[in-house]
């Protein structure tokens, strides 16, 4: 079980700055299951330990951060792939009072921006854009990172992801490999405000942190990633594993990205821009993968692993289940793509924007974004390497992604029982519990939804995807 103890560094209660181990027991040592034998553990060495930083803006009373980190611990270790792999995250906190909240007058002590209705703001992309107040939140961001020791690992500037258009939140180049940032922001309605992701350029120049890391000679400024605001786990998902967001924003739109044309972990990505089999992402989970299912007689119609419509955009992108922490509200359908027979719709057929159904499971990620998950704290750990790696790190992103499918995807498999665990995340979805209160009450089965598709044998324009039937189904699996 873990650890959720707040640790502080001073007993004073009105002090205004004060540091915390969260949970040291869990990761002080170190460590990490051994996929290939589970009575094991692997040593984790503080080169290769996975640093979290919890921050939090607008909060002028302890008390209400300190209820925060309760709130996030909680949050993180009820998913399962987190508790597993607890001993490779090195979690700390820093409480900072600040005189404001976090409002559009930016007077709080980070300086983050919101928006009137309280949700932060991207206007200006003020994380990395000029202004006295965009600086000053770099300069406070990382001289208060400065007060901890932390895994300082650089991902190298020739990095490369963006073939074909990023498949991944942001790029790596130059950018903490091992250390992530978490700012909790306290708005002025009293909550943690609705937030994002982003790369944050560390800037040598705004403070002396570059310099006591020994950055000086870096090609690139190094970057650091920020999980900002509210949903802090779903935004994590972004800033350490580089997940994507899989809710559609905006009906009707098409994505413009493509698959990269080489397998890379560095590109490994929950989305598909292709339903076409040979370049099926996840066809081991699907229902034609290492465990078949096809829904006859008393088993239920498989959805797990389909192709499921969406992934920011609306066509030509899919995700891997109906429901995953990935996942969100935005213009999602709840069941068709029919608009007017679905109920987002208004009475009168029509849709408004930003009220789509709300398909993210807060503590569960799909089979597929799990792998990925435990595929990067492998990665950052240093078990994917081995002797006689290429020099090149796009080259070894490719052996690692080789390696990852020809021997670690065995043995994850086994470690987290996937035989039967497939068939108990396709029997969640049969039995439609109260988490899928949406569908029970309008009288909707899942399997029977049009927003899902098998993969495709050959070459095709996929504009709208079509309802499966079982006779579908089963022809594909038996194909």
């Amino acid at each position: 079980m873990a650890d959720k103890s707040l640790s502080p560094d001073t007993t004073v209660p009105d002090a205004t700055l004060v540091r915390y181990d969260l949970g040291r027991p869990d990761w002080d040592p170190g460590w990490i299951p051994d996929l290939a034998d589970p009575q094991r553990t692997v040593p984790v060495g503080l080169d290769q330990i996975i640093d979290i930083l919890i921050l939090g803006d607008g909060f002028p009373d302890r008390a209400d951060f300190e209820s925060q980190l309760t709130g996030w611990l909680d949050d993180f270790f009820a998913v399962d792939v987190y508790e597993r792999f607890r001993g490779a995250f090195r979690l700390r906190a820093l409480f900072r009072r600040s005189d404001a909240r976090v409002t559009s007058a930016r007077a709080s002590y980070y300086r983050v921006l919101a928006a009137e209705d309280g949700d932060l703001s991207a206007a200006g992309n003020w994380w990395e854009s000029e202004g006295d107040a965009n600086e000053e939140f770099r300069t406070r961001l990382f001289n208060d990172m400065g007060l901890f020791d932390f895994n300082n690992f650089l991902y190298p500037g020739d990095l490369d992801v963006s073939a074909g258009g990023t498949v991944i939140h942001n790029e790596l180049a130059a950018m903490f490999a091992n250390c992530v940032v978490c700012m909790l922001t306290f708005n002025s309605n009293g909550n943690n405000a609705s937030g994002f992701t982003r790369r944050v350029p560390f800037g040598l120049a705004s403070g002396c942190l570059g310099g006591m890391l020994g950055l000086s000679a870096t090609p690139l400024p190094p970057w650091v990633n920020v999980a900002f605001g509210a949903n802090s786990l779903h935004e994590f998902g972004h800033a350490f594993a580089y997940l994507e967001d899989e809710y559609i924003n905006g009906r009707c739109n098409s994505a413009s990205r493509s698959n990269p044309s080489t397998g890379s972990l560095f590109t490994l990505s929950n989305l598909t821009f292709s339903p076409r089999l040979d370049e099926a992402l996840w066809r081991h989970i699907s229902p034609w993968g290492r465990v078949a299912r096809q829904g006859a007689g008393d088993d239920p119609t498989p959805t797990v692993g389909w192709l499921w419509r969406g992934g920011e955009r609306d066509l030509n992108v899919w995700h891997a289940e109906y429901h995953c922490l990935m996942n969100g509200r935005h213009d999602n359908y709840l069941f068709t793509s029919d608009a007017a027979a679905d109920p987002t719709a208004q009475p009168d057929g029509s849709y408004q924007d930003e009220t789509g159904a709300r398909l993210r499971s807060d503590h569960r990620y799909c089979l597929w974004c799990q792998e990925i998950v435990v595929a990067r704290i492998l990665e950052k750990t240093g078990q994917l390497a081995a002797p006689g790696d290429p020099d090149s790190i796009n080259s070894r992103g490719q052996v690692w992604y080789d390696r990852w499918v020809a021997t670690w995807r065995d043995r994850y498999w086994n470690f987290f029982e996937l035989e039967t665990g497939i068939l108990d995340r396709e029997q969640l979805y049969a039995a439609q519990g109260s988490e899928f209160d949406d569908l029970n009450n309008n009288g909707l089965v899942l399997w029977r939804s049009d927003l899902y598709q098998p993969f495709h044998g050959d070459t095709v324009s996929v504009t709208s995807p079509g309802a499966v039937d079982d006779g579908e189904a089963l022809l594909l699996m038996t194909a």
